[in-house]
């Protein structure tokens, strides 16, 4: 019987080892959900589900720092998995785009949000559960060369 339980011991060593990486590695990737009439899409990035998202839908967003600019059109729902959970925070400075790639504001100054909203239709865009965080990468410049920008 030793030679048995040694057997069996070393199935289940090796069914752990197996096993370990996916649980280790598990939720390193973020996922972004996107539902629609109760059909659900993952997604690595907000934008992605965004983009594929229509009026109405939902993008349920797991805990986790996404480091990314979102451009909402649509009225969607876009909820995280809790406030100090699901973080999206400001690219660099130097990596900034300007929102909707020419979004003004009322100075017909560039727009830089982290999450811009601007739909063409009535609705609601609802934004709940998560962290907009632009970790001090911007700032309104008052100097003459960029009286028509705000970063």
């Amino acid at each position: 019987m030793p030679g048995k339980k040694c057997l069996i011991i070393f199935a289940f060593a090796w069914i752990y080892l197996l096993l370990l990486p996916n649980a280790l590695f598990a939720d390193a990737v973020y996922k972004v959900h996107l539902d629609h009439n109760g059909t659900t899409t993952d997604f690595t990035t907000i934008q992605q589900a965004v983009d594929a998202s229509v009026d109405g839908d939902t993008i349920l967003i797991d805990a986790g720092t996404y480091r990314e600019q979102v451009t909402i059109t649509k009225n969607i729902t876009m909820q995280g998995a809790g406030i100090d959970q699901t973080i999206i925070e400001s690219p660099d400075s130097g990596n900034l785009n300007q929102s909707g790639s020419d979004w003004k504001n009322l100075k017909n100054q560039d727009i830089f949000a982290i999450v811009g909203i601007k739909t063409a239709s009535a609705g609601t865009v609802t934004v709940k559960n998560l962290t907009v965080d632009g970790r001090d990468q911007g700032y309104l410049c008052n100097a003459p060369r960029c009286q028509d920008t705000i970063f």
